[in-house]
């Protein structure tokens, strides 16, 4: 896809399919906006979240080299009741926020999920993450009262 202004950056969008060590600095930084706590991804770990899920970076092509600025996963569960899919690890580094680069990825994690035979959608958000729950409000989604578990294994 050709690379769109947007808050006057060339932005390009594209799945991730192959990661070099400066993808994974870059992609460790999104991953600091959404935990301080989580480690800092390796190229390896990177590459299987990328093989075996689709991953849309969102790239600034006006530096140079190129910096990857936004990302979002999209995890498809194949089910006996269909396929669903979740939305992980949507990020935009904070210099960049505010500029539709949010919205772009995930108007194109919607496209894939589609093309992917996806009817529903699920994702889940901290709540202090306000600009991002308020985008997700904005694309359609709704929140739903649920309970939610979680056990730590490790």
């Amino acid at each position: 896809m050709a690379p769109k202004y947007q808050g006057g950056c060339l932005i390009t969008y594209q799945t991730l399919n192959s990661v070099t060590e400066k993808d994974a600095e870059h992609i460790g930084d999104l991953v600091n906006v959404l935990s301080t706590h989580a480690p800092r991804p390796s190229v390896e770990q990177i590459t299987r979240v990328a093989e075996t899920n689709i991953v849309i970076v969102a790239i600034d092509n006006d530096p140079n080299p190129r910096t990857i600025v936004g990302m979002v996963t999209l995890v498809v569960i194949d089910q006996l009741v269909g396929k669903r899919g979740r939305v992980e690890d949507v990020a935009v580094l904070p210099s960049y926020e505010g500029r539709g680069i949010g919205r772009g990825l995930m108007e194109r994690l919607h496209a894939r999920a589609r093309e992917s035979g996806i009817a529903k959608l699920a994702l889940t958000s901290a709540p202090r993450r306000e600009a991002a729950n308020a985008l997700y409000v904005k694309l359609g989604y709704k929140k739903y009262e649920t309970n939610v578990y979680q056990l730590y294994l490790a």
